[in-house]
């Protein structure tokens, strides 16, 4: 997100992309949306998120840029694998909330 890589415009529409709404309201049939169960889930209505989450069979993953205020920017990568870890809509959750009460208590 320094835009130090591709161009500003590139970024910028990368961002864009990447961009998720961790305050819409997901409704309950919605499966591809890549907030519920993954990193973004259990942020609080005040961080901004940007990702890109991914799960098969065997394996559920997600890559995603964080910012909260009164903390630094942060990213946070999480690969689990697995038939029963690919299915579990929880771990990740739980592993985000952890690492954000990491940094808060900085």
């Amino acid at each position: 997100m320094t835009e130090r890589v591709v161009s500003v415009e590139r970024s910028q529409q990368m961002m864009t992309l990447l961009n998720r709404n961790i305050t819409m309201n997901i409704e309950e049939s919605q499966e591809e949306e890549q907030i519920r169960g993954f990193l973004g889930e259990s942020l609080p209505k005040d961080a901004k998120l940007w990702s890109k989450a991914g799960w098969t069979s065997q394996v559920r993953h997600d890559a995603a840029y964080i910012e909260k205020p009164n903390l630094p920017p942060f990213l946070l990568v999480v690969f689990i694998e697995g038939r029963n870890n690919s299915q579990n809509k929880k771990i990740l959750p739980f592993i985000s909330q952890l690492v954000l009460k990491f940094l808060e208590l900085q």
